[in-house]
């Protein structure tokens, strides 16, 4: 099963618990700091994300991931690229739906790709990105949970397609 299905197969088996569940796990005034590491079709993507509630379903925030990789060309040499992503984001928590230990988000993030080379030929540069956010949290307690987030390109080269899991901490 490849990681989007499996993704999906995930989110629609939150979806299906939140209809049975209780209480909200996101309100206004909540702080959530997230430790991230994820996949890509390129490269293994790591960082943080710090998240403020600003109202019982909306949150805001700002990331930083870091992406490095390479390749050995032979005669030509090593190959070495690294991309620094820092984004502020917005996502939506379906708190409407009363939801026990799952928090369930969407919403959208706009950054800058910080791309760098050391192939005397690139041509790739640096550039401005809008993505899509879609996620899932699950509480193991209640200060503690596990992250799953999805991000896809929805403009600009570096805002790419990547899955994130993490451990998200309510402060």
């Amino acid at each position: 099963m490849n990681l989007k299905k499996m993704f999906i197969l995930i989110c629609v088996l939150f979806f299906s618990i939140s209809l049975i569940a209780v209480e909200k796990e996101f309100k206004k005034g909540t702080n959530l700091l997230t430790a991230e590491i994820g996949f890509s079709s390129f490269a293994t993507p790591f960082g943080a994300s710090f998240e403020r509630g600003i109202t019982d379903q909306i949150g805001v925030g700002a990331s930083a991931l870091f992406m490095n990789w390479g390749y050995n060309l032979g005669i030509f040499g090593d190959y070495n690229q690294t991309l620094i992503i820092p984004s502020a984001f917005a996502v939506y928590h379906f708190t409407k739906i009363d939801v026990k230990k799952l928090d369930v988000y969407a919403g959208a993030s706009l950054g800058f790709g910080i791309y760098s080379s050391d192939w005397a030929g690139e041509t790739a540069t640096s550039s401005l990105f809008l993505s899509g956010i879609i996620g899932v949290r699950y509480y193991v307690t209640e200060k503690i949970a596990i992250n799953f987030k999805e991000s896809f390109g929805l403009i600009s080269d570096w805002s790419g397609s990547y899955s994130l899991i993490g451990v998200t901490f309510k402060l």
